[in-house]
């Protein structure tokens, strides 16, 4: 554990304000992408872990999600691969799917970005994953807590 400086008790080094803690990692640029839909009905969280972004693994995300035949929104930020011509080709064929345009740089209208703070604050800060699968293993246990209908997400992002 490093040392706290003289002047911060212990007992305030309680919030990330006063005192950021430092986390080992492993020297790789390894990584995972992360998909996720917010069932705004239930509260449930729909996730799919891919090896990157891109049209083709986020068409694969949007056919994983059962629409019913029901009118299914999609807030989206405008990543690249959003708009990519696969991806409005895939949307006319299913008039069911529709996909809404967040403006650029608001994160914070989308309600997922709260879901993933929180996934972030309960399963993968301040922690060492020796592994790729370690940190895969890790996430798959938060996403399985809030894959049924749950009041937690409700009260996140305000859903009546």
């Amino acid at each position: 554990m490093p040392l706290l400086p003289a002047r911060i008790k212990v007992q305030d080094v309680d919030t990330p304000e006063d005192f950021d803690p430092i986390v080992l990692q492993e020297p790789t640029r390894e990584g995972i992408s992360v998909f996720g839909s917010l069932d705004a009905g239930s509260g449930s969280l729909i996730t799919k872990i891919t090896e990157s972004y891109n049209a083709l693994t986020f068409m694969e995300f949007l056919t994983s999600i059962p629409t019913g035949g029901k009118e299914t929104h999609f807030v989206l930020d405008n990543a690249k691969y959003h708009h990519a011509t696969m991806i409005r080709e895939f949307v006319e064929k299913y008039p069911d799917i529709i996909l809404e345009f967040l403006p650029p740089y608001s994160p914070e209208l989308n309600a997922i970005e709260r879901v993933w703070k929180l996934i972030r604050k309960m399963g993968t800060h301040n922690t060492y994953f020796h592994t790729i699968g370690d940190l895969v293993y890790s996430l798959n246990e938060q996403f399985s807590t809030y894959r049924t209908p749950n009041d937690i997400l409700k009260r996140l992002c305000a859903i009546n």
